[in-house]
């Protein structure tokens, strides 16, 4: 069960080239991440009508069951106008735990390379940056190994390159990858990825997977957030300070008016 989870997105894509020719189908990873350094990724499966037909059961092809076995939780599969989604997502208390549940996406050779996710905090700004690859062979080969293709009973390596090349001659899009980065507050930098409009603090991009095209990029995506509170305590406290010293003030101006001046005895 275990080397099943590790495979997640390589399952994911081998299931949709089973697809085949004339279907559309996409993969979409997201990195959520909140203003605490916790987190989830979140890997969607999209299968327009022909796709599902031609796949049959989506939970089974998929085996959800393993990935829930793993720490996954499993949403759908639920119908999306014309489409049929399934989305797996597993959460992440630290930042540093980022990294393994990437590997766990894509495989220790898959797509997804050194991701890493940091943060750090003054009393009002808290700063984000995730850092990582998004390397891809233009080869489906890369999402297909014999666990895969037994975890499937075959179905991953049932396409030749040949075949699949054929199917995505005509329909370049067919079989695509998402990647998207949600960071707290507003983003500063989007290096490898695209700001997305009207989300001020999200990154994504989308790829075309089989396509023969390679794809070696790395990802910088930064953001910082104002900490709200923190500035209301300061605007707080420099109120209450100034309102100290100008009662003070206003206090040693009564207490001088109301002295009386000394008599001085007549000789």
């Amino acid at each position: 069960m275990q080397k099943r989870s590790l495979r997640l997105l390589a399952t994911s894509v081998a299931v949709l080239a089973m697809a085949g020719a004339g279907c559309r189908a996409r993969a979409d990873v997201v990195v959520n991440v909140e203003p605490d350094g916790s987190g989830s990724v979140t890997v969607t499966a999209t299968l327009d009508a022909d796709a599902v037909e031609q796949i049959g059961d989506l939970d089974s092809a998929l085996r959800v069951e393993d990935l829930e076995a793993t720490g996954w939780s499993v949403d759908g599969p639920t119908k999306r106008g014309d489409d049929t989604v399934l989305a797996v997502t597993k959460e992440f208390a630290e930042a540093s735990r980022l990294g393994p549940i990437m590997t766990e996406v894509g495989g220790a050779a898959g797509p997804f390379r050194d991701w890493k996710l940091t943060s750090s905090s003054s009393f009002t700004v808290s700063s984000y940056e995730l850092a990582g690859k998004v390397n891809l062979t233009g080869s489906l080969d890369q999402f297909s190994d014999s666990e895969v293709a037994a975890a499937l009973d075959g179905f991953a390596t049932g396409r030749t390159p040949d075949e699949i090349a054929a199917a995505l001659k005509d329909h370049p899009d067919a079989l695509q990858l998402g990647v998207a980065v949600d960071l707290p507050g507003e983003l500063e930098n989007a290096t490898g990825l695209d700001p997305t409009d009207p989300d001020p603090n999200v990154a994504a991009k989308h790829y075309r997977l089989g396509d023969g095209i390679a794809v070696d990029t790395v990802i910088d995506v930064r953001s910082s957030a104002s900490d709200r509170t923190s500035v209301l305590w300061i605007l707080v406290g420099g109120g209450l300070i100034v309102a100290a010293v100008a009662l003070a003030v206003a206090g040693r101006r009564q207490a001088t008016r109301g002295r009386r001046p000394r008599r001085t005895p007549a000789s």
